[in-house]
């Protein structure tokens, strides 16, 4: 196995200025959140980014080999891409290989979640993320093959490299707890949230500012989770 490297990045402190943008967004008055109008710019920002099709970028790449392949466009993979172009690394040695359109700043879930943002402020298209010169792939890694310094992804393409970054991020497996997956899409009934993914993190301020009384139980669970805390973080907001 020839320089392969694995980096797992579950939390990393990016350096473009694109994503630090998220930081700085106008903040909203509890109890002014409005479903509608966040649904209606969050669609805006994910239809901004069909413009550009999978062929075009496929068709775009002359080779399947690339000096540095980078496996998933979160804040983890799109800082690691700045960071290498920052030290010098050119942008055409670099492939980022993510299949979304649509690029989520994830920690800011927890003050979606809290009533602070609204969750379309979290949305940018990943064409804006992705630091300029670098080789995005809109497609999914199915198999490493470190032996053969090779990925085999979903749409059949092999791609070979000579350093591999696993910028994956983890996947919730919300099927693993029976029922959960009904009681989270009915959470105002239920009383059921979750800051972990964009369709229930906007759902979870909406069920604290309707609790009057009982009580609220925040469940933390063990490693490993993304943004630790973050299930905790609308208690102190």
């Amino acid at each position: 196995m020839k320089n392969f490297i694995v980096l797992v990045l579950l939390t990393v402190s990016c350096v473009m200025e694109d994503v630090q943008a998220f930081l700085v967004l106008p903040r909203l008055s509890r109890g002014t959140y409005q479903p509608k109008q966040a649904a209606q710019r969050l669609a805006l920002a994910t239809f901004a980014t069909t413009t550009t099709t999978t062929s075009d970028i496929i068709s775009a790449i002359t080779t399947d080999h690339h000096k540095i392949l980078i496996l998933g466009g979160g804040t983890g993979g799109c800082g690691v891409a700045a960071q290498l172009l920052n030290e010098g690394v050119r942008g055409k040695d670099i492939c980022l290989l993510e299949p979304a359109t649509t690029h989520y700043y994830q920690p800011l879930w927890t003050f979606v979640g809290g009533g602070v943002f609204d969750l379309a402020e979290s949305a940018r298209p990943m064409s804006t993320i992705i630091p300029s010169g670098v080789t995005w792939l809109r497609d999914a890694a199915t198999e490493v093959m470190p032996e053969a310094n090779q990925v085999q992804c979903a749409s059949g393409r092999r791609l070979s490299y000579d350093y591999l970054v696993v910028s994956t991020g983890l996947q919730c497996d919300w099927n693993k707890v029976p029922g959960l997956v009904e009681a989270l899409s009915n959470s105002e009934e239920s009383g059921v949230c979750s800051n972990y993914h964009p369709q229930y993190a906007q759902n979870t301020w909406r069920v604290l500012e309707g609790l009057r009384k009982g009580n609220a139980l925040f469940t933390q669970p063990p490693a490993p989770v993304k943004c630790g805390g973050k299930e905790r973080a609308s208690i102190y907001q």
